[in-house]
């Protein structure tokens, strides 16, 4: 992206344990986040007046949950103004972690029902608010930015049915919701070559289809 023109800003954020949930943590970091590049991008060679947030997987989930809460008005930064999100593009996203945690593929789904409980602090049966906290279909709205998801169709952490369904949800409320679905893919499909191409050349056909792009 930085090879494109872009100016990227890469956001970290506190990672969860089996002692420190971080569902009400994140979001808010990453909403800091946001509010820091919209004061400091300038002096980058930035412009926040056009912002694409990007993530995969556990980030895809931040990046289209705090998207939509900052557009529908549910979240203001600690850290100072949010700035207008532009488009949302993702790749393979958590977009319900409820199905994770419900994932029953051997090995995959184990690891699901880990990353689902760190994250939460437990079940979705003891902790359903939390789990709807971070569920992409509580955010919708009709103002919701354009958002574009890359989904592998043969995932076995993330699988597929609940990001189509999400998209059918978004469609149907309103919101600008693009999907592509990778045949034969699985989960973190695009760190070999082709993977990769095949993430970035959609991702970026999207964004200037979004009318960004990395040049002025």
């Amino acid at each position: 992206m930085a090879a494109e023109g872009w100016l990227v800003v890469s956001i970290e954020y506190t990672l969860a344990d089996k002692t420190h949930p971080t569902w009400d943590v994140a979001t808010d970091q990453v909403a800091c986040a946001l509010a820091w590049t919209a004061q400091n991008a300038a002096a980058y060679g930035g412009d926040s007046s056009r912002l694409a947030v990007l993530g995969d997987s556990a980030g895809g989930n931040l990046a289209v949950t705090t998207s939509y809460q900052a557009a529908a008005g549910a979240l203001t930064s600690p850290c100072g103004g949010l700035p207008a999100v532009s488009a949302v593009a993702v790749v393979y996203p958590a977009v319900a972690p409820a199905t994770v945690f419900a994932n029953t593929t051997p090995v995959t789904g184990k690891i699901g029902r880990s990353f689902a409980t760190d994250f939460t602090g437990g079940s979705p049966e003891e902790y359903p608010e939390r789990y709807e906290a971070v569920t992409f279909s509580t955010w919708i709205s009709p103002a919701a930015p354009p958002t574009f998801i890359v989904q592998g169709e043969n995932d076995h952490l993330v699988t597929a049915p609940p990001v189509e369904e999400f998209v059918e949800q978004a469609d149907a409320a309103g919101a600008d919701v693009s999907l592509v679905i990778v045949p034969y893919a699985d989960h973190v499909f695009d760190t070999s070559p082709i993977g990769s191409q095949i993430y970035v050349e959609t991702t970026l056909r999207w964004l200037a289809g979004q009318g960004l792009t990395g040049r002025a």
